[in-house]
């Protein structure tokens, strides 16, 4: 099944306040993958939305 399915995400603004919207595959272990993926982003993902320029070491 895994081979039909098509991943989607994006945001609902560019503007500070703006939500990520994922769409994850339907079964746990489906759920469980994206997580790992979208969790180690998270915080940056959040601080683009809130309008935050990206960190430079």
């Amino acid at each position: 099944h895994a081979a039909v399915t098509r991943g989607l995400a994006g945001v609902t603004s560019q503007e500070p306040g703006g939500v990520l919207i994922v769409n994850a595959p339907g079964s746990p272990s489906g759920v469980a993958d994206a997580m790992d993926v979208i969790v180690p982003i998270g915080k940056h993902v959040i601080d683009q939305l809130d309008g935050k320029d990206h960190v430079r070491k």
